[in-house]
Formats: structure tokens, C-alpha cells, sequence
């Protein structure tokens, strides 16, 4: 090689590593340089970081007991709605006893004697009685005695007679109302 291509070479290999040197100092100036801040940052991340860490399991054992305090309140609301289901069975019991009863106060010696008499006085003496007990006699005599008293007997008390032997209600039917 010549003098002079080892000098061009030379010269070429000095302006790159000139060039490779500017690169270099652009890349380190464009890279941001570690400030407070950014270490402040990273050293409170990681504070929270070990702070998470070490409260996981008091936080865990925190949510389990909120969900237990919940469970009881729920198994204590439960209860309640049971006691209270139970009362309204025990109400249906009444209920059902004193049906029981209102067919029981229509002895057989005192339905014996109604289904003997003519239907108008039976029907007189029913209409002195309560509806209950009348409604008890009525139904324990045979159907057609029992319709024959019911035809003597004022209308209205003969449907409250009827609600009760139903076992509907006590009161006269409420009339509809037309739209």
C-alpha cells in the first residue's frame, strides 16, 4: 500500500471513531440520568412493595372476619325469618282448630233435633244463633233439610251463613264495582 492510502485510511478511521465518539455522547445525553426524584420514586415503590407484602395476610385474615361478621348477621336474619315462619304456622293451626271446632259445635243430638223440625222454625232459631254455630248446624244436616232452612232465612244472612260453611268468610260478600 501506498503512503498515502494509509493516510487516507488513516484519516477515514480517525473521522469514525470521531463520529462513533459524537454518537456515543448523543446516545449518553439522550439517556436520562438518574435523578432524586426518580430514585425517591423507586425506593417508595419498593417500600409499598415490602409494605403489600407484609400486610397481605393481616389484610386477608381483615376480609375474612368482615365475611364471618356478614354470615352471622345473615344466619341471625335467618333465624329470625324462621321464628317468624313458625308463628304464622302456628296462626294456620288456630286456624285450622277453630274450623275444627265450629264443625264440633253442631252436635249430632242437636242436629238431630234441626233436621226434625220444619224449615221455617228451624229457621227462626238459626237466625237467633251466632253464625258460627248456625253455619256448624247447617252443615251437618243433610242438604236438602239444610236447603230448606236456608230458603226461609233472610238472603244476607243466608250468604254469611254460606261464606262460613265455605269457610270463606264471616262477612257478607262485598258487592263489584262496575268500571
Amino acid at each position: 500500500m501506498r503512503p498515502r492510502s494509509l493516510s487516507l485510511l488513516g484519516l477515514a478511521a480517525g473521522v469514525a471513531l470521531m463520529a462513533q465518539a459524537s454518537v456515543v455522547d448523543a446516545v449518553e445525553q439522550a439517556q436520562p440520568k438518574p435523578d432524586a426524584k426518580l430514585a425517591d420514586n423507586q425506593n417508595s415503590q419498593s417500600e409499598i412493595a415490602k409494605y403489600c407484602l407484609s400486610n397481605a395476610s393481616a389484610a386477608a385474615d381483615a376480609h375474612l372476619a368482615w365475611q364471618r361478621n356478614k354470615l352471622a348477621q345473615m344466619e341471625e336474619e335467618l333465624k329470625q325469618k324462621i321464628t317468624e315462619l313458625q308463628a304464622k304456622q302456628e296462626e294456620y293451626k288456630k286456624w285450622v282448630m277453630a274450623r275444627q271446632e265450629l264443625l264440633d259445635k253442631g252436635e249430632e243430638n242437636v242436629v238431630s233435633i234441626f233436621s226434625h223440625m220444619r224449615p221455617d222454625a228451624a229457621a227462626l232459631q238459626l237466625s237467633a244463633m251466632e253464625d258460627e254455630t248456625a253455619a256448624a248446624v247447617l252443615s251437618k244436616l243433610n242438604p236438602r233439610n239444610a236447603s230448606a232452612i236456608l230458603d226461609e232465612i233472610d238472603p244476607s244472612r243466608a250468604a254469611r251463613l254460606t261464606g262460613v260453611m265455605a269457610g270463606i268468610s264471616e262477612k257478607a260478600p262485598e258487592p263489584k264495582k262496575s268500571l
